[in-house]
């Protein structure tokens, strides 16, 4: 009976020497092992087969692809369409002035504007004449678009001769004023004298008037020159014979 139990003491030593054999050894193999990859699996309304009610598995990056380049990283966005060039002759024009629009569009077959016609054309220029602020943009057919805005400035002259007749020799008062305005020059035409006096307004006496006289208020704002004018004229002296 003592041998027995001296068999069975050995055998179970020996088996729990291949237990701890056996586990480091596995233990080394799940160590040396790649990483696992998991796979996502979720209920599709159409399987990859084409049946209704089949599952989808998509690939886990990056490997395990369904189809090929499943898992590569996507494509990079497309470049933005090229602008077009598009300017004007001024930004910026007094009130009944024009401004020229140029453009040129890139990789298109045809162009359309926003506030004025470019005819379908991919480059070409028009005078516009707007009447207040205005933005104007050019679109081309490949995608690109431009804007550009062109300012109206509203300079408000006035002039007057109090009286505009006179009789030869005598004088006459000219009174003018002007807003949105960067500065004024009242000046006349006459070749006998001059009278010629600056500001934004102002009343002044000419001087003894010889002939018919014009008086000018010239003003300069950002986008150049305008003006106003008014005549003195003389009363007629008749003789008579």
């Amino acid at each position: 009976m003592s041998e027995f139990k001296q068999y069975i003491h050995h055998l179970s030593l020996l088996l729990t020497l291949l237990v701890i054999v056996f586990g480091f050894n596995f233990a080394l193999n799940i160590m040396s092992m790649p990483p696992f990859h998991s796979v996502e699996v979720k209920v599709a309304t159409l399987s990859p087969a084409g049946k209704s009610g089949g599952y989808a598995i998509p690939a886990s990056c990056p490997s395990y692809e369904h189809t090929p380049g499943e898992c590569s990283p996507p494509p990079p966005p497309p470049p933005p369409p090229a602008t077009p060039t598009f300017e004007a002759t001024t930004g910026t024009i007094n009130e009944g002035g024009s401004a020229t629009l140029s453009w040129s569009c890139v990789d298109s077959s045809s162009s359309s504007g926003v506030n004025f016609s470019t005819g379908g054309a991919t480059s070409g220029s028009v005078e516009v004449t707007p009447s207040d602020t205005t933005t104007y943009t050019v679109i081309c057919s490949n995608g690109g678009e431009s804007s550009l805005t062109v300012t109206v400035l509203h300079p408000d002259l006035s002039i007057s001769a109090n009286p505009n007749l006179v009789r030869f020799r005598t004088s006459s008062t000219i009174t003018w004023s002007a807003t949105s305005v960067n500065s004024c020059l009242v000046s006349e035409n006459n070749p006998d004298f001059t009278d010629s006096w600056s500001g934004a307004s102002g009343t002044q006496t000419t001087s003894p008037i010889t002939g018919e006289t014009t008086y000018t208020l010239s003003c300069e704002t950002d986008a150049g020159a305008v003006s106003e004018s008014v005549k003195v004229k003389i009363i007629p002296i008749f003789q008579e014979f």
